[in-house]
């Protein structure tokens, strides 16, 4: 809690130098936004102030071709122009395009011979315009393109109508570079300056912008121009000593109110790890006792020791987080039993052999302890030499140490408690000593487990015993109390019936030729005895009770 504390405090005082700086990096940021947005707003005024004044020529021209009764000649066209061509440096051309849409005056002519005769609805590019001039007799500009004559340039057409009839189109051709330079405000080298046409094709500035820009739209003639403005570098930021008065005097407070802060939290931190730890031992311990009075309680109840071993593998690997657990027991011709398991165990006790008497199989942890009544560890299972005939399905089970704890009881070991965990040293130190500590109540456990149930057989045969005894005493008060031979083979049959458990029995004397004459039965009526019995049948167990004179079972 305290350390969340120390974290807290930490994040507060953080954020509060971040806010700062946010604070000053957004008032930058403001600032720069209107520049950008002032200077925008500027070019895109300008822009579009000076396009629209350019129209002014090509309607001038209009306006002279439609004040007289017929088309001008050439030479009235050409001493017209001469006198617009000053007023606008930026025009390349003034042309005349007749009724049939063919070009037919043109001046300057010098350098745009090129354009003469030509017809613009031929061209993609100029058809468009055209078109709509014609159609909905309104002034068109056409879409930046590469001249005929050469170079950058738009064509500014005017229909000519007299009432419904169609005179031609009055055109004049801009050079693109010279219209934006002329129109543009004073550069500012903080900025770049892209225009794009309605269909998005840029044609003037950068491709795209690296940093903030502001994109406006304007209109020239019938159409519509996208003028974008944005910073050609990083926008200027707050003032440096803004930024170290924040971070220097700000973060010099926070680190000395965290140090504070800290040094008084650090005494509790070492107490609540010796809580902690003292808490995390009692609650294994509690754990553990927790398990061994479960398991007292199933010995108390009567459970075989058969049913407990599997309950004590399951707490062993639950309760130190082991990958598996099994018990054996030491046999008198060296080798071992195993008894129960628990975990991931699929198979691999079926896959090995294991003895204590001697040999590479004894060498293990397992053969170890019950030859020297200690605990034997192995480290690391693909390392140790001696664990060479089990590490090939030890490691495919993800077994990587080992412990075996042996069972002992009055200086003798009864088996072994086998742990393996999925990790390199996993059994050192405290923890190898709780699992001895367990395996020393496990075997108390198991001793008293087998001492009871020893002691139950014991009684159960002495039942039987006395059961038996009864039966025999009843035969003898009945043979003391009458002379009647059937009362006496009656009371008989019964004895045998109880002492052995069988439904059915008879008894008879064999006569002079060997045949058995049944005198009594119980269970099975008297002729059907004597079927079974009456013929000898050499090998039958019959001739051999009474060749052996001595009772057979089958």
């Amino acid at each position: 809690m305290r350390r969340w504390l120390i974290a807290l405090f930490a994040f507060v005082g953080l954020s509060a130098l971040v806010i700062a700086t946010r604070v000053a990096l957004t008032d930058a940021h403001r600032d720069a936004h209107w520049k950008l947005t002032f200077y925008a707003r500027e070019v895109s005024r300008n822009l579009e102030n000076g396009l629209q004044d350019r129209l002014t020529v090509v309607e001038a021209l209009r306006a002279f071709l439609l004040a007289h009764d017929e088309v001008p000649d050439q030479e009235m066209f050409d001493r017209f122009a001469a006198l617009l061509l000053p007023v606008e440096p930026s025009i390349r051309a003034l042309q005349y395009a007749d009724e049939t849409v063919t070009i037919r005056y043109v001046y300057p002519l010098a350098g745009n011979e090129a354009a003469l005769g030509l017809r613009p609805l031929d061209h993609p590019e100029m058809r468009p315009s055209a078109e709509r001039a014609i159609r909905e007799r309104i002034t068109t500009v056409s879409s930046p393109f590469e001249l005929v004559q050469g170079g950058l340039g738009i064509v500014v057409r005017a229909p000519i109508y007299r009432g419904d009839r169609f005179l031609g189109l009055a055109q004049g051709v801009f050079d693109v570079p010279a219209v934006v330079t002329a129109s543009l405000p004073v550069a500012d080298p903080r900025f770049d300056i892209q225009i794009a046409d309605a269909q998005g094709r840029r044609f003037w500035g950068p491709a795209r912008f690296a940093y903030e820009a502001k994109t406006t739209w304007i209109s020239v003639g019938d159409t519509r121009w996208r003028v974008t403005v944005g910073w050609r570098k990083a926008p200027p930021g707050p003032p440096t000593l803004t930024l170290a008065l924040i971070w220097g005097l700000g973060g010099l407070s926070l680190a000395l109110a965290l140090f504070t802060l800290y040094r008084e939290m650090e005494r509790a931190v070492s107490l609540e790890q010796m809580v902690a730890a003292r808490t995390a031992a009692l609650t294994a311990s509690e754990k553990r006792y927790r398990s061994l009075f479960e398991m007292d309680q199933r010995i108390l109840q009567g459970e075989p020791v058969e049913a407990i071993l599997p309950f004590l593998c399951q707490q062993v690997a639950e309760l130190f987080d082991l990958r598996m657990v099994w018990i054996g027991f030491k046999e008198p011709d060296g080798g071992v039993r195993p008894a129960a398991a628990w975990g991931l165990e699929e198979g691999y006790l079926e896959t090995i052999h294991i003895r204590w008497d001697g040999g590479p199989e004894s060498e293990g942890p397992t053969g170890t302890a019950i030859r020297t009544g200690k605990p034997s560890v192995i480290t690391d299972i693909a390392e140790d030499p001696h664990y060479a005939p089990w590490r090939e399905a030890a490691l495919a089970r993800g077994y990587r140490s080992s412990a075996a704890i042996p069972l002992r009881d009055d200086g003798s070991v009864l088996g072994v408690l086998n742990v393996y965990a999925e990790q390199p040293n996993a059994f050192e130190g405290p923890r190898l000593e709780e699992l001895v500590d367990f395996a020393r109540h496990v075997t108390v456990a198991l001793v008293a487990a087998q001492t009871r149930q020893q002691l139950e057989e014991q009684e159960k045969a002495l039942r039987e015993r006395n059961r038996q005894l009864a039966a025999l005493n009843r035969l003898s008060a009945a043979i003391i109390t009458t002379l009647d031979l059937e009362t006496i083979l009656e009371e008989a049959l019964e004895v045998v019936q109880q002492v052995t458990g069988f439904d059915a029995g008879g008894i008879g004397l064999l006569d002079e030729d060997n045949r058995l004459d049944p005198l009594a039965v119980r269970g099975v009526s008297l002729s059907l005895l004597a079927t079974f019995t009456a013929t000898p049948r050499p090998g039958g167990l019959r001739d051999q009770a009474l060749t052996r004179r001595e009772a057979l079972f089958i």
